[in-house]
């Protein structure tokens, strides 16, 4: 018996539609494909009575995105899909809907549309317009791979755009609170710019007062305002004013202004570092931009513009004033723009080269390095006056950075939003550094016993210290904390051997990557060859510290692709090839309970 997959009432052998909910149900006489069981999609399943799945665009750590097709209007349509195994979790499906609702209040053309939100006990979709096109981070790369700068009467328009559709938000009261040029899609068929992913965005009354969940750093480190940084609660629509400054430099200068080693460095530059001069990568640009600039990303909020209409008011004031777009134009060192403040120059004494790299000549593209996107998650905490640097009053600790990733596999704390594209935010390349010691082994002894026992990491997740001969394995007590990384119960997590000095250590990290989505791992043999261990990354031992009840650690974050899994129907029979894949370091943070 045929059965209608919206209402589930019966169907006749011959019914193209239902008689209950009038959905199309097909080919006369075709039975629509069954839904998986394990609560992902398949092609062809009709998901919220009326979008047909077709196939998947891409997936991460947190969901997966497929191409739909509505059967009404025959428009394609993208769902977002939260993994099944995590969809039930709270703090998931809250930043989940807080997106759909943030979408929901936002009609413009300039922002993506919210189409549907479906919430089942399996499932936790949101069903969004489809852009055809780019996002402006593969924009800008295209750009610098050609040797090119994006031509002003290019990256003026987008930009612009983008503005309008922020401020649509900010109208709504909606701060999106991640901006950047993974989060701009651009349409191909008419070049129009729409902002997306939305998953960390806050009602800005909420900002303000500091309501929420969110605890620590959230966002994207290299677009991050310093106020984010310094895990500020009330936030306002100027952290969204500072990242849109950071988007247009690197629009025309194909490079983010502020770049590290490690998410401490960078950090600190967010906050100390003055905005570079993009008079020494171009003089083809309106007189005044580098003020425009400046005040859009001032350290001290109070100086930016207030709103994305008074940015665009003044860039629009740079196009007006300007004779000829596109022609040489050079930048004119005390040239104000209106409603901008005056240029400042990088501090005395400060080569261009120590905030951005050393300069290419005015007409050639700085040599492009791609940038690992992300969202970092941390606790901010005074630094003790003894470790602050002279003369600087900013927050951010040098072991209190918990970096939350979105991955499809590594790191020991996953977690995060994608894109309406299905591509993962990514990471940013965090390093904390904790020990200065090289020795590999100890040769003094360390009371291991003061470590032993339960410890959880700040997003809730218990292991259990257990001492093996000279050394700390640290046991996943629940494998449900870990999704979507299969981790299984005892499974030792990662291991610490003590270097001399109490309380520091070598870390060994056994990061046991996500599987692609709806497939499991086969056998022990599989779970065996799953699971990549890692002692380094960046060419440095990975270090932990441990002080009183806290215990500071350095993970590995490794980002596996379809190639790295032998797969067998919803297999996964095994993996290869995790040992050369790159690595960068994770900082986390442990507490006792």
């Amino acid at each position: 018996m045929r059965r209608c997959p919206s209402c589930k009432a019966e169907l006749g052998p011959d019914t193209a539609f239902c008689t209950g909910c009038g959905m199309r149900v097909g080919d006369v006489g075709a039975d629509p494909p069954p839904a998986p069981d394990d609560g992902t999609l398949a092609p062809g399943q009709v998901v919220d009575g009326k979008y047909a799945v077709e196939r998947v665009l891409g997936e991460g750590g947190m969901g997966v995105v497929y191409l739909a097709r509505s059967l009404h209007t025959d428009i394609e349509v993208v769902i977002k899909a939260v993994r099944p195994e995590i969809a039930h979790r709270k703090d998931v499906r809250d930043r989940t809907l807080a997106e759909g609702k943030a979408l929901a209040r936002i009609d413009h053309p300039n922002v993506v549309q919210l189409k549907s939100v479906v919430v089942s006990d399996r499932q936790l979709l949101l069903v969004m317009q489809y852009i055809q096109g780019d996002n402006l981070e593969e924009v800008i790369h295209r750009h610098v791979t050609a040797g090119q700068f994006m031509p002003w009467a290019e990256a003026l328009p987008l930009f612009r755009q983008v503005l309008a559709g922020v401020g649509a938000a900010h109208a709504e009261g909606v701060i999106h609170r991640d901006l950047k040029p993974a989060n701009i899609l651009i349409r191909a068929k008419d070049r129009v710019a729409k902002v997306t992913d939305f998953g960390i965005a806050k009602p800005e009354q909420d900002a303000q007062e500091g309501k929420g969940e969110t605890k620590g750093i959230i966002g994207s480190v290299h677009y991050m305002s310093p106020e984010q940084v310094k895990g500020q609660r009330d936030l306002d629509r100027r952290v969204d004013t500072y990242a849109l400054g950071i988007v247009l430099f690197q629009m025309i200068t194909g490079r983010v202004p502020f770049d590290a080693d490690n998410a401490y460095d960078l950090m600190r530059k967010q906050i100390e570092a003055p905005m570079p001069s993009i008079g020494v990568h171009r003089s083809d640009l309106p007189a005044g931009l580098d003020g425009l600039l400046q005040r859009a990303c001032a350290k001290d909020r109070e100086h930016r513009f207030s709103s994305c209409d008074a940015f665009l008011v003044a860039l629009d004031g740079l196009s007006t004033a300007t004779a000829a777009l596109g022609m040489n134009n050079p930048m004119a060192t005390g040239a104000t723009v209106p409603g901008s403040l005056d240029v400042v120059p990088p501090a005395a004494g400060m080569p261009v080269k120590t905030v951005m790299g050393t300069p290419a000549a005015p007409h050639a593209p700085v040599p492009h390095t791609p940038l690992a996107h992300g969202t970092i998650t941390g606790q901010a905490a005074e630094l003790p006056a003894t470790v602050r640097e002279p003369g600087t009053s900013w927050l951010v600790p040098v072991l209190a950075i918990v970096g939350v990733m979105v991955v499809v596999g590594g790191g020991l704390f996953a977690g995060g939003v994608f894109d309406s594209h299905g591509g993962d935010g990514g990471s940013e390349p965090d390093t904390t550094t904790t020990s200065e010691s090289t020795t590999t082994s100890s040769e003094e002894d360390q009371s291991l016993d003061l470590y032993a026992g339960t410890w959880v990491s700040e997003s809730g997740r218990k292991l259990e210290a257990v001492i093996v001969a000279d050394k700390l394995e640290f046991r996943v007590v629940d494998p449900a904390d870990f999704t979507p990384q299969p981790y299984a119960k005892d499974e030792v997590r990662f291991v610490l051997h003590p270097l001399p000095e109490p309380g520091n250590f070598l870390v060994e990290d056994r990061v046991r990557p996500v599987p692609p989505a709806g497939h499991g791992y086969a056998s022990a043999m599989a779970r065996a060859t799953c699971v990549a261990v890692w002692r380094e990354a960046g060419g440095e031992s990975l270090k932990a510290r441990a002080s009183d009840d806290r215990l500071d650690v350095e993970f590995a974050k490794i980002e596996p692709s379809s190639a790295n899994f032998a797969i067998s129907g919803r297999q996964v029979v095994s993996c290869k090839g995790l040992e050369r894949l790159a690595a960068v370091r994770l900082p986390a943070v442990l507490r006792r309970p």
